[in-house]
């Protein structure tokens, strides 16, 4: 059964469930970052000290460590334990709309509205002295499990495929007719997902780029997406206002949920039992996905 709380006085821009599944983190314009308990439903803290809205969210694997990509043009690191903001790492000239970790939690990496990728390292957030392009604003960014690629999603259609480690050019993922809003990798490192506002979600090969589906189903653009850990569903969220659950293996929709308000962003629990969704009202909707 669905349930719903009014986490935020505005939109809810990202969600993030931590490494042992028992706190959940919204990031949202009214410039709060709250973490909530997932078991009672209560509000553990509130981190301040954002002046602008806050969009991206990353933790460290052991769940002490959060990164917050915002519009102050900052990435911010706060330890999740007392709330206190540790560092503010500055390396973009605009909005900052996305932040990730490799698995090992050792570097991180920001994508802005300037149409750059920063990577920084996540111990003491020291800048690299590489600087990756696109030619739009940097909407999304996830490194496969493996540790190996960075892959980035773009407003300017494209996804691209970097090397962790090493200099070599980037991989051009084409094949949306607009913008990239968000991305998923399977945890067995061969497949990987994009959100676009295109309305649809394409499923693309790892190693070649190539185009392996699309999943059409959404009205209009498809904001968020998430995968159960054993990578046999993916749920989708879109301004059109529904989730829909899709089965991988078959690539068909085995439920559609309604909402009154466009859906910006999607989060499962490690289990892949939970799910949490954030709407532009400020609302944070959640329900058993076995139902």
């Amino acid at each position: 059964m669905k349930q719903t709380i009014s986490a935020h006085i505005s939109r809810i821009n990202g969600l993030m469930v931590t490494p042992d599944g028992e706190s959940l983190i919204t990031a949202s314009s009214d410039y709060l970052i709250k973490v909530w308990n997932i078991a009672s439903g209560e509000l553990v803290r509130e981190l301040r000290g954002n002046l602008k809205p806050i969009r991206g969210l990353a933790v460290t694997p052991d769940g002490k460590t959060l990164f917050s990509a915002g519009y102050d043009t900052t990435v911010k690191m706060w330890n999740l334990a007392n709330g206190e903001l540790l560092k503010a790492i500055g390396c973009h000239d605009d909005w900052v709309q996305t932040v990730t970790l490799t698995p090992d939690g050792k570097t991180g990496f920001s994508g802005s509205s300037d149409q750059t990728i920063c990577s920084w390292s996540a111990n003491n957030g020291r800048l690299s002295s590489t600087t990756l392009k696109h030619d739009g604003w940097v909407r999304a960014l996830k490194v496969t499990p493996n540790g190996r690629w960075l892959f980035s999603g773009s407003w300017d259609e494209t996804i691209k495929r970097w090397p962790v480690k090493g200099s070599e050019k980037p991989l051009v993922i084409k094949g949306h007719s607009n913008g990239i809003n968000d991305l998923a990798i399977s945890s067995d490192n061969q497949r990987l997902y994009s959100a676009s506002a295109d309305k649809t979600v394409k499923v693309w090969d790892v190693e070649s780029g190539h185009e392996c589906a699309t999943l059409q189903g959404h009205r209009r653009a498809v904001q968020g997406i998430a995968l159960t850990p054993d990578d046999k569903y993916l749920v989708s969220v879109g301004a059109d206002k529904v989730a829909l659950i899709w089965d991988v293996t078959t690539e068909q929709i085995i439920q559609t949920i309604k909402f009154f308000t466009p859906l910006l962003c999607v989060a499962l629990t490690p289990n892949g039992q939970t799910v949490f969704v954030g709407d532009e009202n400020g609302q944070l909707h959640y329900w058993p996905l076995s139902s």
